[in-house]
């Protein structure tokens, strides 16, 4: 009997506005009916063997305001690993039982999901090895109503020879069609190709070679611009040579046609590469993400371009993070109701204390940073790939990221309502939660209120608390009197001048 391997905390989103202004709050969702099933209390383990790791990917069902959450997962090393879903009522809680997608002999990976909103259902698509030996990796794909049925048969994307792999899927709603693109071994190279398919899952024209250049490309993401019905096709390019890789892009209109030539998206010293893609319908352009290596000093970071709906860089690339050690796999998506996106990503900043976390950082209409960087999730163990999506009807996002347990053998996958939160909140979490002492509360704060980089990278964030500084040195120092002598000394110390 498998275990329940998706998990939710239920939380109200707030999120924070630029400096100085008033903070705009994303709508608490309405409390799921008696029937949603609450958090499960045993997460599912996935053997150190399943590799590659599951990479949950999610949408948001406009017309019923739920979600879909696909992911592969494996029972044991003996077995191959396969695809599975759960609904998720837009509160966060589970609806019904997670169900099987595709259970097929070998395995079932990377999976991808989109919403057709003509038809009211999912499109589930993967890497599947049922056919190595003949045609090596194909992209098959599933149709799922929105009621968690599956509909259909399943439907073989591509089976070409050389193996076709990681799978990205987007929807036009105009047409009611698909677009899957994905990395393709047919040829000596790692090439980019698609297949356009209906919205009642038939093949619609043939396969599309969307960029064949010199060396590898990898790794493709896809956004829809329905103000041009045409797709934007991301991917990370090595045509560059080895310990190059750049982020290419190409447009491609709604009837499978390439449009003007690829973009050059970044071509920064060392490595580009992971990226997504968001779509802004508000000002008619992209924002494309990605992790880079430009700085060997830091290690990773997020670096982030805008492009114009006809494929010119606007502004210059933008710096999301350049914390220490690695900030990796970014997953983005627009807020329309603000005019922003929300980027997440796991970050390795806090060390082997904590090892990744989840981060994020709002990202204005026009490129700028609002506030800063804050921490979404800082559980124990490695917390990795996290994957967003926007809820237009709640006006808030949900994010589904891997949690690694028992040193890597066990990976669960959590689903939650990211909460921006500054350091005096992180603080009193972890002291109500018993993590820390009333000292080291009253000495983190200190440091915290006067931006000390003695303040634990775990509660260091780049949001803003809603009270003025009296106010903050003032619940820093509330239990003054039950304070240890030691720790009042090191705060006096803090805060004497140094002559």
């Amino acid at each position: 009997m498998r275990k329940q391997p998706l998990f939710l905390s239920i939380l109200a989103v707030v999120a924070v506005g630029c400096a100085g202004a008033t903070p705009t709050p994303y709508p608490t969702p309405t409390p799921a009916p008696a029937t949603s099933t609450p958090i499960a209390p045993t997460p599912t383990a996935v053997p150190p063997t399943a590799t590659p790791i599951p990479h949950p990917d999610l949408v948001h069902n406009s017309t019923a305001n739920e979600y879909l959450v696909a992911w592969h997962d494996q029972d044991s090393p003996l077995t191959g690993k396969d695809i599975y879903a759960q609904l998720v009522f837009s509160s966060s809680y589970l609806k019904g039982d997670y169900f099987a997608v595709s259970t097929v002999a070998g395995d079932q990976e990377h999976a991808t999901v989109a919403y057709g909103t003509v038809a009211d259902e999912y499109l589930v698509v993967w890497s599947d090895s049922r056919n190595v030996g003949t045609s090596d990796w194909d992209i098959y794909g599933q149709r799922i109503s929105s009621g968690g049925v599956l509909t259909g048969t399943e439907i073989i994307v591509s089976s070409q020879i050389g193996g076709q792999q990681f799978p990205a899927v987007a929807y036009d709603g105009d047409l009611d069609e698909y677009l899957v693109v994905w990395h393709d071994r047919r040829a000596t190279e790692t090439d980019i190709y698609g297949q356009r398919i209906t919205g009642a899952g038939a093949l619609t024209g043939t396969e599309i070679s969307i960029s064949t250049a010199l060396g590898d490309q990898a790794q493709p993401v896809v956004a829809y611009n329905s103000a041009q019905g045409e797709y934007l096709v991301v991917w990370e390019d090595q045509r560059a040579g080895a310990g190059n890789l750049d982020i290419y892009g190409q447009r491609m209109s709604s009837s499978g046609s390439l449009v003007g030539s690829e973009i050059l998206i970044s071509s920064a010293a060392n490595d580009q590469a992971s990226p997504a893609v968001a779509y802004n319908g508000t000002t008619d352009e992209y924002l494309v993400v990605w992790h880079d290596f430009r700085d060997a000093t830091s290690d990773a970071d997020i670096y982030g371009q805008r492009i114009s709906a006809v494929g010119l860089l606007l502004g210059s690339e933008i710096a999301i993070s350049t914390e220490v050690e690695k900030q990796l796999y970014p997953d983005v998506d627009y807020d329309a109701a603000n005019d922003r996106c929300l980027v997440v990503w796991q970050d390795g900043r806090n060390g082997a204390s904590l090892t990744y976390d989840i981060y994020g950082q709002l990202v204005a209409g026009s490129g700028s940073l609002e506030e800063g960087y804050f921490p979404l999730s800082q559980r124990t163990n490695d917390e990795k790939a996290p994957a967003l999506v926007y809820n237009e009807t709640d006006s808030n996002f949900l994010m589904a990221w891997e949690l690694w347990k028992n040193d890597s053998s066990d990976v669960n996958i959590f689903v939650d309502l990211p909460v921006p939160k500054d350091s005096f909140t992180l603080i009193e979490e972890d002291l109500q939660g018993g993590l820390i002492t009333t000292d080291e509360a009253a000495e983190y704060k200190v440091y915290a209120l006067f931006g000390s980089l003695q303040l634990p990278a775990k509660y260091r964030s780049g949001v803003s608390a809603d009270e003025d500084g009296t106010m903050l040195f003032l619940d820093a120092i509330r239990d003054w009197a039950d304070l240890s002598p030691s720790t009042q000394e090191t705060i006096l110390d803090f805060l004497t001048p140094v002559e």
